[in-house]
């Protein structure tokens, strides 16, 4: 008889999100094709880049878009940027794929900044 272990898969999508390594992680599985989708146009524009920064590229952009969709969401809600007809199922894949999009050339190196400026100068 198998271990129960041994027959997990390491990552998984179903239709109540993402599991990594049997780790629920709550991600929508529609943000992250959403996300997928917007990482895969901006290869379209981009320079070209070996196979293994693509798919890198490709699958971090889709996780960052899984995450910070509902977050960027509501904080435009709460800033009254969107008009209130917009239901949360037009416009959570539209932000989804927009992160996906912008994730590699303006999110990523704006994190690297921002991590870089704390790590010169510390916080007291």
């Amino acid at each position: 008889m198998t271990e129960p272990a041994a027959t997990a898969t390491t990552a998984a999508v179903t239709a109540t999100g993402l599991t990594l390594f049997g780790l629920h992680t709550g991600l929508d599985p529609t943000l992250l094709l959403a996300g997928l989708a917007g990482a895969l146009m901006e290869l379209s524009y981009g320079e070209p880049r070996p196979p293994w920064r693509r798919l890198t590229g490709i699958v971090s952009a889709s996780l960052l878009a899984g995450y910070l969709t509902p977050a960027a969401v509501a904080i435009v809600r709460i800033k009254s940027l969107l008009p209130e007809g917009i239901a949360e199922e037009v416009i959570l894949p539209a932000a989804a794929a927009t992160i996906g999009f912008l994730s590699y050339r303006v999110i990523g190196p704006a994190i690297l900044r921002i991590a870089n400026k704390f790590a010169m100068d510390p916080p007291k």
